[in-house]
């Protein structure tokens, strides 16, 4: 779970999920050992605000996240619609089927980047989490 694992814990009698529990009971425990040594201050927040402050740094990341996906997809549809109006100029069939192929390529490798870049975020985003 520390390497980012999402986990899922039911109760064997009752079925019930005991996640959320389960997950405070090893912040306890980790507490006692001094294994994660949590500022007062950061526990006291998250026990006032009722998890709410915690909710809300992990929202707001994920949500310029987004925002920046939904830029960057914005981007490139506006990119593509440039060079197809390009191809449309150009009329040899070699010259389109070439540039529907550079277009494709540049798209994959745009996303395969933006997908990198958000696990990259993510991953930063439950350090920073864990390390509060």
């Amino acid at each position: 779970m520390e390497l980012g694992t999402d986990v899922q814990i039911l109760d064997n009698d009752t079925n019930e999920d005991i996640t959320g529990l389960t997950l405070a009971q090893l912040l306890l425990d980790a507490q006692r050992k001094k294994r994660r040594n949590l500022p007062l201050s950061s526990l006291k927040q998250l026990v006032q605000s009722g998890g709410d402050i915690l909710q809300r740094r992990i929202t707001h990341p994920v949500n310029t996240i987004r925002d920046e996906a939904e830029e960057r997809m914005a981007r490139i549809k506006d990119e593509a619609g440039r060079q197809i109006r390009t191809i449309k100029e150009r009329t040899k069939i070699d010259d389109v089927q070439a540039s529907f192929q550079d277009l494709f390529q540049q798209t994959q490798q745009n996303l395969e980047e933006l997908q990198k870049k958000f696990e990259d975020r993510y991953r930063q985003l439950l350090k920073t989490n864990e390390s509060a």
